[in-house]
């Protein structure tokens, strides 16, 4: 946004490659702050497939992904009705990140791993991170299970711009990340922190990050997880402070467990 090519308040139609009028009103701050009214996911066999949890999800998911195209995504775009009007409602979308995706590799003709390289990650010092890993970086994923799988899940396939959870980085290059966020000074950071939404309840969102307000100050944290793996990442600017929280298992529950582990870890740092 700061380079100007793009706009918080442009609409979504501007960059899109044809006609939707179901989409009309979205702009690119809905997209960024999970208010576009886009459904969670697409295709709606992803959909279906959650909805019972079998144990063969993950090797079904990457099924269902691997034979997913952006041409795909874009057919199936015509035929969706938003569930609230934008901008008036919070609804976690991985669509809505997917497209975030396509516009910026649109306007600047550049893949996200080159974006991100120019953006973040030459700055903060970050050597393992990537959207589409290396063959020297595939061979050294962490496995990761579902459920009560015995069997490792298959790595996340994605053919879409890896834009909603296909970021893969060492444990380094994480601690790197959270010193780059907690950089107040540093211009990109603090307007990625800035509140685009308040529901004028419980419900705050920066850029992609939701934020919360109580007695640690303002705190910004996003949760994210495949079909082997979910991390839970927590920033705490007025405490100089960045828990992230990984594991190699991923089932129902998980979300609970890590959220409760970062609160005790904070307390016991913080002891407030």
């Amino acid at each position: 946004m700061q380079e100007g090519k793009l706009q918080l308040t442009d609409p979504l139609s501007d960059y899109l490659p044809e006609t939707y009028p179901n989409l009309e009103g979205i702009t690119l701050q809905h997209l960024l702050t999970h208010t576009s009214g886009l459904p969670t996911f697409l295709p709606e066999e992803i959909v279906e497939l959650r909805a019972e949890y079998p144990p063969n999800v993950p090797q079904d998911y990457n099924a269902i992904e691997g034979a997913y195209s952006p041409e795909k995504l874009f057919a199936d775009l015509k035929e969706v009705t938003l569930a609230t009007a934008p901008g008036t409602a919070y609804n976690y979308s991985n669509v809505g990140a997917e497209l975030i995706g396509f516009v910026l590799t649109t306007v600047y003709g550049k893949s996200i791993d080159a974006l991100l390289q120019e953006a973040i990650l030459q700055g903060a010092g970050m050597v393992q991170t990537s959207v589409k890993p290396k063959p020297s970086q595939q061979e050294h994923l962490i496995e990761g299970y579902w459920m009560d799988n015995t069997e490792p899940s298959p790595p996340l396939v994605n053919n879409l711009w890896g834009t909603a959870g296909s970021g893969r980085m060492t444990m380094n290059d994480m601690l790197r990340y959270m010193a780059w966020q907690l950089n107040g000074d540093n211009p990109v950071v603090a307007e990625s922190q800035r509140m685009l939404y308040d529901s004028g309840g419980s419900v705050k969102v920066a850029y992609f990050w939701r934020m919360r307000q109580d007695k640690y100050g303002t705190s910004y944290n996003h949760h994210g997880g495949s079909t082997g793996m979910q991390n839970w990442l927590f920033l705490f600017p007025d405490h100089n402070l960045g828990i992230s929280v990984m594991t190699n298992q991923s089932s129902l529950k998980t979300p609970k467990f890590l959220a409760q582990t970062v609160q005790k870890i904070l307390k016991d740092i913080l002891k407030v």
